[in-house]
């Protein structure tokens, strides 16, 4: 298994695991979510791969992406409300279907927390949505713990 930076090469099978991802958005929060085509999936990545503040990580098994993590370096100036904070936000983590209880995640997790140190970043956040039990699970054995929680309220 081999974890590294994403490059225009990888557009295929981001846009197969962003599918995969997105997919199951739309299932969770129909709501929120809207199918969107691969096409406009591709020029996302492509834009994202351009990205100054934006690595995507990519992990692949015998030459073949079976897992990608979005990462991008986010900042807040203090303010009447909170400190001066940076941190490395870890969005759009998908392992291929067929490909999970692997190690990938954690492979993933490992680059992304090496990824945080170089830039000098004493954290990582990512959110997950509260009907993701397999990924609550994974985030869960691999450290991470809910700081927050964002509620909400559909009206008739």
């Amino acid at each position: 298994m081999t974890v590294r930076d994403a490059t225009a090469a990888d557009l295929e099978p981001l846009v197969h695991l962003g599918q995969q991802l997105h997919r199951l958005h739309v299932g969770f929060a129909p709501w929120r979510f809207r199918a969107s085509d691969d096409e406009a999936f591709r020029a996302w990545f492509t834009d994202q791969l351009a990205a100054d503040d934006v690595h995507v990580l990519v992990a692949e098994v015998d030459g073949r992406v079976e897992a990608y993590c979005r990462c991008q370096i986010m900042e807040r100036d203090a303010d009447l409300y909170g400190e001066a904070r940076r941190w490395l936000e870890m969005d759009q983590v998908c392992v291929d279907e067929e490909s999970r209880r692997g190690g990938l995640a954690r492979a993933l997790f490992e680059e992304a927390e090496h990824l945080a140190r170089v830039h000098g970043l004493a954290r990582l956040e990512l959110n997950v949505w509260t009907r993701n039990d397999s990924a609550h699970t994974t985030f869960t054995v691999l450290g991470y713990t809910t700081f927050m929680e964002r509620l909400g309220r559909d009206l008739e």
